[in-house]
């Protein structure tokens, strides 16, 4: 199974951060293109709207399935959603919690993300499916590559492709 993961394109911050930027559109388009070489059989994206806003154009000529999961979603962040990096930074200070334990109320810590990514992979892997087309996040991406390939990659770009074998 070939898995193409595909970072959503640019977007916005703060409360607009699930809007694509003007640049992110332009990136979208351009996508649509090189998601055509891959002759992908189906397409998993993530619930966000910059998720879905980065496949669409693609999807204006592709004839497979796509189904839309949560659990591909970035690492919930619960009343944090949203809200700028310093306000996440505040919260934690006042939590006293290391980054990784910390699970802003309605959101997950770290061992839940990737609890949660473990059992997406663990389906993905009965599928049948050849050349499987992921639209997600960063942090998904990285724990693709870490549960995957135990590796530890860079954070991905925005509108980037990256690529796995199983």
């Amino acid at each position: 199974m070939k898995i193409y993961l595909l970072r959503h394109a640019e977007r916005e911050h703060g409360e607009k951060q699930d809007t694509l930027t003007k640049k992110g559109l332009v990136q979208a388009r351009e996508l649509k293109f090189k998601l055509g070489k891959f002759n992908v059989d189906k397409i998993y994206c993530s619930t966000s709207n910059r998720c879905k806003e980065t496949i669409k154009p693609f999807l204006e000529e592709f004839n497979g399935e796509v189904e839309y999961i949560s659990d591909l979603e970035e690492m919930r962040l619960g009343i944090l959603q949203g809200k700028t990096a310093q306000k996440f930074r505040d919260t934690l200070k006042e939590s006293g919690l290391d980054k990784d334990e910390f699970r802003p109320e309605g959101g997950e810590n770290l061992e839940d993300f990737e609890i949660r990514i473990k059992n997406f992979i663990s389906l993905l892997k009965n599928k049948d499916e050849k050349n499987i087309l992921i639209s997600t996040h960063a942090g998904v991406i990285k724990l693709f590559f870490k549960f995957l390939k135990n590796e530890t990659i860079t954070k991905p770009e925005f509108a980037s492709i990256s690529y796995l074998e199983i």
